[in-house]
């Protein structure tokens, strides 16, 4: 990333800043950033115990593949930061919620019995719902202090899309 000096300290267009990767401190890029890591660590550790590396006794293959291939798109959405900062927002609430619906899969195969059954297991997937919701919810936030970067000053057209921007600005 690259700071606010020289030629592009001088533009006044929060959009173009936004598509050289400038922003004002970075408060809320590096949060993302470092939740999106401590999210793909989650999801690494879990898939390491699951495949018996870490502890044993907590053994499903299933599981590890699982949170495997979960861990691997958060490191994805971390290095597509980086690749296209203009789409950062993007790419990072779309492995969010790609994380999210994994976990929610995960933990209905716990319910009906056919995914891990430790106290550990079922503990884990609620600390994992729990990060990746609170995640979610910070979206909100962060698109109330981004509204300036989108198209018309964040307002959409559309049933749909303006039911979602109600959401987001606070709205019902």
């Amino acid at each position: 990333m690259e700071t606010a000096e020289g030629p592009i300290a001088r533009c006044t267009n929060p959009r173009k800043k936004h598509e050289l990767g400038v922003t004002e401190g970075m408060p809320m890029n590096s949060l993302v950033k470092m939740l999106l890591a401590f999210e793909a660590f989650l999801f690494a550790a879990a898939s390491l115990v699951h495949a018996g590396l870490l502890f044993g006794g907590y053994e499903h293959w299933r599981a590890a593949t699982a949170e495997g291939v979960i861990a691997a798109v958060l490191v994805f959405g971390l290095f597509a930061r980086l690749i296209r900062p203009a789409s950062a927002r993007v790419t990072a609430l779309a492995v969010q919620v790609f994380a999210l619906l994994g976990t929610l899969i995960g933990a209905f195969t716990i319910a009906i019995g056919i995914g891990p059954q430790t106290t550990v297991d079922h503990a884990f997937h609620l600390f994992l719902l729990a990060v990746l919701a609170s995640g979610l919810v910070g979206w909100r936030f962060i698109a109330k202090d981004t509204k300036s970067l989108l198209p018309h000053g964040g307002r959409m057209a559309g049933t749909s899309a303006a039911r979602l921007g109600s959401f987001i600005e606070g709205g019902e």
